[in-house]
């Protein structure tokens, strides 16, 4: 039963290749599945693996399976006593739940379900039970289980060859993708905004949150194929590293073009988070390899700093020519000004309303800090958790508009950082429960650079940390799982990814 291994290897690839596509048009959405396409590969790839190790009557003893029964049973437990002692139950809730799909279906041969308080209350459990599983636990412990098992049945080479596929596939297409945008932003070419307006359609529904996001054209910033400028910068930031790794097996010119394209790129998107994450990313793999100093350390990172100085000196020369009026010295004051530190400042561009939410979500941790008040539920308690400074924010108004308006069961709050959603949800406990993982993987990968100074052990934890660092502005991406989980299989003690004895100078392309 090879062939269900291999189809496991490639779904897991394309997994990897669609990480953008997670809101496809309703149109195309696929029955039961829906249309996160990401989340629909790595399903596939879980269904295969299963059957592989079905037909070889092997069932692997995977380690950690404490560590997830123990973090998935209190995020249990947290939701339940959350419904339980949920105080925002009123009539239109209710009645919302009345109107759900799965009421309707059970009232047809139970009609006096539709008056059952109780059997109400316990939809919205079960729909947010839901929400637990496939939002959270479902690609954090889904992705552990194809990477640990194809490690553990001896695939590390096919895994790599198929995360490769998909990671060079995605950059190219990005790349392929941004020719017109790049000249649109530029230039405000017609020709290119109607391309990009009709690929777009095609790639999400416009307007499809809150009356405008994601927006059909994003206006001054690059986002590629991506919802949105932050969300190509999680994006990048995970692929760099890894392209970096199969550069140094195997260097070819046009890989180092690809990564310069790419870091470019992030120049262009303008968004803090893409900014700030990578350029944070950076200053980690410079200091890793000062510190360790593997072999021909100087070399990558003089090509490393290199690539980005050139990417953002062509990112300078293309705007100076733009604004004549304005000096290369001002245009890069003004971008850093706008960038970077504007990360800090509550005053400043979209932080208003994104530190409110975190401070909103770091009360609601802090007042419910056992139990938590259970995983998405954090919506009705933080309208009144919002500090004065975000209040008058036209975002934090139209959150809290349309959340009474119609109900957080239709329109809630965002979550712009996930260690704040994650104490709001599961209390204390629940974020040193997330929290243990990476710090053991963090741990375990420093000893293991100590022991044997590899450029490649390196990258990974510089992708992992850089995508921690990512869930500081954002909810968790499926870009996370991914570098938590090579990254812990790569620095286990039973196997030799990374070392002088792995290395044998292959490359995927």
């Amino acid at each position: 039963m090879n062939w269900s291994i291999h189809l496991a290897e490639i779904c897991f690839g394309a997994m990897v290749f669609s990480l953008p596509f997670t809101v496809l048009p309703v149109r195309y959405n696929i029955p039961v599945l829906g249309g996160n396409l990401p989340q629909i590969f790595l399903l596939f790839s879980i269904f295969f693996c299963g059957i592989y190790l079905i037909n070889n009557r092997h069932v692997p003893n995977f380690s950690g399976k404490k560590y997830f029964i123990i973090f998935f049973l209190w995020s249990l437990f947290c939701l339940i006593w959350g419904c339980w002692h949920f105080p925002f139950y009123d009539a239109a809730i209710d009645q919302s739940l009345r109107d759900s799909r799965m009421v309707s279906i059970f009232s047809i041969v139970f009609p006096s379900l539709k008056e059952n308080i109780f059997f109400l209350h316990a939809k919205m459990f079960f729909s947010y039970f839901w929400y637990m599983l496939k939002g959270f636990f479902f690609p954090f412990i889904g992705v552990f289980f194809i990477v640990y098992t194809l490690f553990r049945e001896g695939k590390i080479e096919n895994l790599r060859k198929y995360l490769y596929y998909g990671i060079y596939g995605l950059s190219i297409l990005m790349t392929l993708y941004s020719i017109p945008e790049i000249i649109w932003l530029w230039t405000g070419n017609s020709i290119c905004a109607q391309l990009l307006s009709f690929i777009n359609i095609h790639l999400y529904d416009p307007a499809l949150y809150n009356n405008w996001w994601p927006p059909l054209l994003w206006k001054g910033q690059l986002r590629s194929i991506c919802l949105e400028p932050s969300y190509f910068g999680i994006i990048v930031t995970f692929l760099v590293p890894f392209l970096a790794i199969d550069i140094s097996r195997k260097f070819k010119f046009w890989k180092i073009v690809l990564i310069f394209i790419l870091v470019f790129m992030i120049f262009m998107t303008k968004a803090r988070t893409a900014t700030v994450i990578f350029l944070g990313e950076s200053f980690v793999f410079l200091l890793a390899s000062l510190f360790f100093r593997y072999s021909k350390w100087k070399r990558y990172v003089g090509i490393w700093f290199g690539i980005i100085i050139c990417a953002f000196g062509i990112y300078l020369g293309g705007y100076s020519l733009l604004n004549q009026d304005t000096s290369t010295s001002e245009l890069t004051e003004q971008y850093i000004s706008e960038n970077v530190t504007s990360v800090v400042g509550k005053d400043k561009r979209s932080n208003s309303a994104r530190f409110g939410n975190t401070i909103a979500m770091l009360r609601i941790g802090i007042d419910y800090s056992l139990t938590g008040v259970g995983m998405g539920l954090h919506a009705p308690y933080m309208a009144e958790r919002f500090p004065n400074f975000a209040q008058d924010n036209h975002e934090v108004k139209k959150w809290i508009q349309d959340m009474r308006e119609k109900t957080f069961l239709e329109s809630g709050v965002p979550v712009l950082n996930e260690y704040a959603a994650i104490w709001a949800w599961n209390g204390i406990l629940g974020l040193f429960l997330f929290l243990l993982a990476p710090i053991h993987v963090i741990k375990r990968g420093l000893m293991r650079i100590q022991n044997h100074k590899s450029f490649e052990m390196v990258c990974l934890l510089t992708v992992l940390i850089g995508q921690m660092a990512c869930m500081f502005s954002s909810e968790m991406f499926l870009t996370y799982p991914l570098a938590l989980w090579i990254a812990y299989c790569s620095f286990r003690k039973d196997n030799n990814y990374g070392t002088t004895a792995y290395l044998n100078n292959r490359s995927c392309l």
